[in-house]
């Protein structure tokens, strides 16, 4: 009899819910949540950080190991298109654009390779993988490095999903725009989460986490967690060595907006095995 009455109150709960527009999924469990921050530990990868783009939001830093990168592959268009205009202008990089939200490449870069399409995890009239972008403009003969920089606004979990390690490995730096973190504490989005972000660090190495202060932070699992954080990965191969960063953020490091104060990390976030003191 308990468990009729259990069920019926599940039942009409879950009808309440969708009248109400509201989806209950599982939580994820607090050492999933510290394992992945754990893994995310930006490192001194022997390389010294350099600023490629604006002072501001636009702006990210990377390892100055950009000799000989050929291409740079910017999935993401805003109205201005600063850290391409710096490749290209001071590296001699070349980049690859591509949303579908946009009908054309920033007025500072009239002439760059545009495809008016989303970058995602199918092939379709509005959306390409990245694999097959890589392999549009690039061919597999040319084993020249390239650079991945993502703001997809969310996506980029997907796209990564959905990418051959091959293409992965075909990129010497990934600069990676991180949202909608503060649902890491929802189990199925976490998974994802999880799931795309370990992909890349098989391969790679993290050289930098920079908080967005355009979303604040959000509480769980006993721990701050940035709604959008910027994290840039260098590929283990060309690590020199790992040692613990002496501070966050770096002094590189800006607010993405101005005019408000930048977003400081709990050290827990740049701190090797920092959470697993403190559990």
């Amino acid at each position: 009899m308990a468990n009729v009455l259990k069920n019926k109150v599940k039942r009409v709960g879950a009808q309440i819910s969708s009248l109400l527009g509201i989806y209950m999924s599982p939580q994820t469990e607090s050492e999933l949540i510290h394992g992945l921050v754990s893994r995310l530990v930006p490192y001194d990868l022997g390389i010294p950080l350099c600023r490629i783009g604006t002072s501001c939001d636009g702006g990210y830093l990377v390892p100055d190991d950009l000799d000989d990168i050929a291409y740079c592959f910017s999935p993401g268009v805003s109205d201005t298109a600063v850290f391409e205009q710096d490749l290209l202008n001071g590296r001699g990089i070349q980049s690859f654009l591509a949303d579908y939200s946009v009908s054309s490449p920033p007025a500072s870069l009239p002439d760059c390779d545009f495809v008016k399409k989303f970058v995602g995890a199918v092939n379709t009239e509005e959306v390409m993988t990245l694999d097959q972008w890589v392999s549009d403009k690039c061919t597999q003969s040319d084993s020249r490095d390239m650079i991945l920089q993502m703001d997809i606004e969310g996506a980029e979990y997907e796209t990564l999903m959905a990418t051959s390690p091959e293409t992965l490995s075909r990129f010497r730096i990934i600069v990676l725009e991180l949202h909608k973190l503060n649902h890491l504490d929802n189990r199925l989005f976490f998974r994802c989460v999880d799931a795309a972000l370990s992909k890349v660090l098989e391969q790679f190495d993290v050289a930098h986490i920079h908080a967005n202060n355009a979303g604040g932070l959000t509480r769980m699992a006993g721990i701050d967690v940035p709604r959008v954080a910027e994290i840039t990965l260098l590929r283990k191969d060309r690590t020199v060595r790992k040692s613990p960063v002496r501070q966050l953020p770096n002094t590189l490091d800006a607010p993405n907006v101005s005019s408000q104060q930048e977003l400081i990390l709990p050290n827990y976030w740049w701190v090797p095995h920092a959470l697993s003191r403190a559990a």
